[in-house]
């Protein structure tokens, strides 16, 4: 995988999972009470999503922190 591509798929779990969650929940506000698809697999399928995107978002991040550490490793230019 491409190292922008895992950002872009994170954004896109985390947006779906997101609008999973809204789509589900809010029903339950409205006054009339909730729908019966809520208790399928929505919130299942929303929980999941957004579990997927926070687990991509900790991979990105780590992968990131590790390539600055290895740029900090590198000796300064003009030192001896």
């Amino acid at each position: 995988m491409e190292r922008k591509s895992l950002g872009s798929l994170r954004g896109v779990v985390g947006a779906a999972g997101a609008a999973l969650v809204v789509s589900v929940f809010l029903p339950w506000a409205d006054a009339a009470g909730g729908t019966a698809s809520a208790w399928g697999a929505e919130p299942a399928l929303a929980v999941l999503c957004v579990f997927a995107g926070l687990i991509l978002d900790t991979v990105t991040r780590g992968r990131r922190e590790v390539r600055r550490l290895a740029y900090l490793a590198l000796p300064a230019p003009g030192s001896a």
